[in-house]
């Protein structure tokens, strides 16, 4: 579809219910202003939380939010962002309950749906420090006046370290119909480019500010384990995958 075409139908969709989406947006805002008017965003955690409240208001009850990290069987742990599991059937191993998103949790690897990166402030390069003209690296003369502020490669990182771990689950291939029942033999048809699972984690990297281009983002793009969906600032950009199998974000 045309990029004329799609900007068309995003009109269309956001003047659809009553305006729901850009309710929904503004509503959002409200809530982020209200937050960083008590607390200045001085803990990037308080934007974490924000989010944890807006999905927790808009997923279904199934979905449980937490802040916390993804653990395995053996004990292996990644990430400590926003996780969304299927709650009707694993708790999380704290058993802090529904909305409470003061503490960490962890959630076993097999109820993951998916995971969020949340920063209050992304950026290219770390503020906090300089390039000599000999490429030598040092601290920099001006504090950095965002504390939360997080690199894009040190966030691609950690969104590929949880969905490393959660890609290590036990898959459930297109046959599967149920748990553990599947039809053999079958003749699955999918479209090109979905995935060759049913359950392959979604993982994304949601900041409030940032100051990274969209067409910067595929010099630091990793090949593999890449997240689903980057969300930097005011610019969204999703993974476009080519013939040859390269990930290019658009």
């Amino acid at each position: 579809m045309a990029l004329v075409g799609w900007k068309h139908v995003y009109a269309m969709s956001m003047a659809q219910y009553r305006n729901y989406l850009d309710t929904l947006s503004r509503r959002f805002e409200a809530m982020l202003s209200s937050i960083a008017a008590i607390y200045n965003f001085d803990l990037g955690i308080e934007f974490e939380i924000v989010l944890c409240e807006l999905l927790r208001g808009l997923l279904p009850n199934r979905f449980g939010v937490c802040r916390g990290f993804v653990i395995t069987a053996d004990g292996q742990t990644a990430g400590d962002d926003i996780v969304i599991y299927d709650q009707s059937i694993f708790p999380t191993l704290q058993l802090r309950g529904m909305g409470n998103f003061s503490r960490r949790e962890h959630v076993p690897v097999e109820a993951v749906y998916a995971y969020i990166e949340a920063k209050h402030t992304l950026s290219l390069k770390h503020r906090g420090a300089r390039t000599s003209s000999k490429g030598v690296r040092r601290p920099s003369r001006k504090p950095d006046r965002d504390p939360d502020r997080v690199t894009l490669t040190k966030a691609m990182a950690q969104a590929a370290a949880v969905k490393r771990l959660v890609s290590s689950r036990e898959h459930v291939p297109p046959n599967e119909i149920v748990r553990h029942l599947r039809i053999e033999d079958a003749n699955v048809i999918s479209r090109p480019g979905y995935p060759a699972l049913l359950n392959p984690p979604y993982v994304a990297i949601i900041s409030r500010f940032s100051d990274v281009e969209p067409k910067s983002i595929n010099e630091h793009i990793p090949q593999e384990y890449s997240p689903d969906l980057i969300v930097a600032g005011s610019n969204l950009s999703i993974p476009l995958i080519s013939s040859n199998g390269k990930i290019e974000f658009i």
